[in-house]
């Protein structure tokens, strides 16, 4: 039979390999060929299967016919090697440029981005070379500073795709927002090596710190500690600083050979915090950091942030006084991330830190993990180049840093989410975040769910799932409008606090969601207004339940129609309950005041039930909730007391 050319695919040289390839397909299935080449040089190869590959080429063009038998085929269509050249920038232009992919690319000259340059290797060997913000260089194998400078203004980024050696420093800058000397930062190096003090030289040698796992505590460090890459430190504002208003952005220059490929932590305890930190010159992937890290990482990640001004307002302790601040942690997981601050009224990212972590940790970012209660034999927290946005497919960019105080699939998860705030008068926030998200369940799982660090020493607000408090909480698909979450909240100082809709999105984004006060047996519906509640300082678990059906009915309904009727007499200072609920035995009775504080509580089994009467004096005149709990359930009542 008549054979048929074979079909070339071509490799070109590039700054690793100066020699070209070709794959030839179509060749005979069965029996043994013979490929002869033409052309820059010749050669034969014998060999059998459809196709081959041929590897060597030296720049030429070449072209092949197969043999089999007596048949040979007709030519190829030329095979065209090109020789490997570099793209040089010499200061006011390229030659050979600019680069491509299979390039090498070197700087003879001054250099200021424009945009982004991917190429093969980098090599500097003069000028002044700056990649602007927002900018990426891209680069598949090395980056060699033999002269000249390279540096990476903040947001910027160098990305590289192979394990290999770099040789020359960088200098990558990292700016932190609205830092103040008090202000902690936690951070992590890019390059390497370099020293504790090198972050901020006018900081007090006595306020730098990493974190001991073994007694989860901080451990004092010197300036002339060495930073580990992938590991996490906190380093306080410079102690020079002069505070203007508002506290000023503060630039930290990282010079040292960038940190490229695999590293490990090892030794990972059980069920412990560790400080962990970005270790590239480019930002980290946080999904795939937490997939490869599944066996040993809880599934949350914690990012410190100091950066809600403090109020002066009206509080428990008085006027005039600082009542809150935003120092929290905002988290982030596979169900999605929390901030600390209300989203900027300007709507710009980044403004304030006050955005929800993206899951793109920037560059010099350190955070907080929780290792797992059960761990794999020789467990160890490991980053590689894989985990880098700008490698695999993976998209994002490098901006958001927070600042800070004391395989992957192309099926996108589905995700239905509603993100809930506390807030107050006086500049208190706090949000947590439910989600309806793929894989996730209704039971504790790390990956989705993330415990409150409860890091604001004044609010904490959180759902709760198998007694564990927390920011973050996926739960189970399909969403069911039936379902119920409990929630919690822990207040430093009591007053006035309202709850309300932070975002939605997927099915919630046109969801009915309505939040049930259970001590007032009050049900809002959030999407058409916010709830306004009053509290006593305390920890109230059993209050609050997020629900996205109206199934209860208001105290001035059921008052009517559940057979409990609660009275007050105000000639008597007498408390009446009257059970009208057929087969039920009232057993006691609890007096709240409307802000939730716990006034009175009475056992009265064995009363009678038609009229039980308490004396009750000495009250301000204020609405109480009286909670009725009888065999069958639980009553709440509203009186007033004149």
């Amino acid at each position: 039979p008549e054979l048929t050319p074979p079909v070339a695919t071509i490799t070109q040289p590039d700054c690793i390999t100066l020699t070209g390839s070709v794959t030839l397909s179509g060749l005979p299935a069965s029996g043994t060929w013979t490929l002869t080449r033409s052309g820059a040089s010749s050669a034969t190869t014998t060999g059998s299967g459809t196709s081959t590959i041929i590897t060597g080429l030296a720049p030429g063009t070449y072209t092949y016919t197969v043999t089999l038998g007596t048949c040979t085929s007709e030519p190829s269509a030329d095979v065209v090697i090109q020789a490997a050249t570099t793209a040089i920038w010499n200061g006011s232009g390229w030659t050979n440029g600019p680069p491509a992919f299979n390039q090498a690319l070197e700087f003879t000259g001054n250099y200021n981005s424009s945009g982004d340059l991917t190429a093969c290797s980098c090599t500097v060997t003069n000028g002044a070379v700056l990649f602007n913000p927002n900018h990426t260089l891209k680069i598949t194998n090395w980056v060699h500073v033999n002269g000249g400078s390279l540096t990476f203004e903040d947001t910027s980024s160098l990305v590289q795709t192979n394990n290999v050696v770099n040789i020359g420093n960088i200098t990558y800058k990292r700016n932190t927002t609205k830092i103040t000397k008090m202000d902690y930062t936690y951070w992590s190096s890019p390059v390497s090596p370099f020293t504790l003090g090198g972050v901020s030289p006018n900081t007090s040698g006595d306020k730098l710190y990493s974190f001991d796992s073994t007694i989860e505590d901080w451990k004092q460090e010197s300036p002339a500690t060495s930073m580990v890459q992938g590991v996490g430190y906190i380093i306080r504002g410079p102690q020079n600083y002069v505070p203007p208003m508002p506290p000023s952005t503060y630039e930290a220059p990282f010079v040292g050979v960038p940190n490229n490929g695999h590293y490990e932590i090892t030794g990972i305890i059980p069920d412990r915090s560790y400080l962990l930190g970005n270790p590239y010159p480019s930002a980290l992937d946080a999904d795939k950091f937490l997939d490869d890290n599944q066996n040993v990482l809880d599934g949350t990640l914690y990012f410190w942030t100091h950066n809600t001004p403090i109020g002066v307002g009206t509080n428990d302790l008085g006027s005039g006084l600082y009542a809150y601040t935003g120092d929290d942690y905002a988290a982030y997981n596979r169900t999605g991330g929390v901030s600390t601050a209300e989203k900027a009224p300007s709507g710009i990212p980044g403004i304030n830190n006050d955005n929800i972590p993206t899951g793109k940790i920037a560059s010099g970012q350190g955070f907080f993990g929780g290792s797992k209660v059960s761990l794999p034999t020789s467990p160890k927290i490991v980053y590689d180049n894989t985990m880098r946005v700008g490698v695999g497919g993976i998209t994002g960019d490098n901006s958001q840093f927070f600042k800070t105080k004391n395989t992957k699939s192309n099926i996108q998860p589905e995700k239905h989410r509603v993100w809930l705030d506390l807030t107050n008068a006086e500049g208190a926030f706090k949000q947590t975040l439910v989600g309806y998200v793929t894989d996730a369940t209704n039971d504790y799982e790390g990956r989705f769910d993330g415990e409150s660090y409860d890091g604001n020493d004044f609010l904490d607000f959180y759902s709760i799932l198998q007694d564990r408090n927390l920011t973050i909480q996926g739960r189970a698909l399909p969403f069911d409008e039936n379902d119920e979450v409990s929630l919690g909240y822990r207040v430093a100082l009591g007053g006035t606090f309202t709850i309300k809709i932070g975002q939605k999105d997927g099915l919630l984004s046109n969801q009915e969601i309505f939040v049930e006060d259970k001590l007032t047996n009050t049900v809002v519906n959030l999407v058409e207004e916010n709830y306004t509640f009053t509290t006593t300082a305390g920890t109230f678990d059993d209050r609050f339940e997020l629900r996205y059906t109206d199934k209860t009915l208001g105290v001035d309904e059921m008052e009517a129609n559940d057979g409990i009727v609660a009275l007050y007499s105000t000639n008597y200072k007498t408390l009446i309950i009257r059970n009208n609920v057929k087969d039920a035995t009232v057993n006691s009775v609890t007096l709240f005041s409307i802000s939730g504080q716990k006034i009175a509580y009475w056992d009265v089994k064995g009363r009678e039930q038609t009229s039980i009467q308490i004396p009750i004096k000495n009250l301000p005149a204020e609405i109480y909730i009286v909670k009725v709990k009888t065999t069958k359930g639980e009553f709440a009542k509203k009186i007033i007391i004149k």
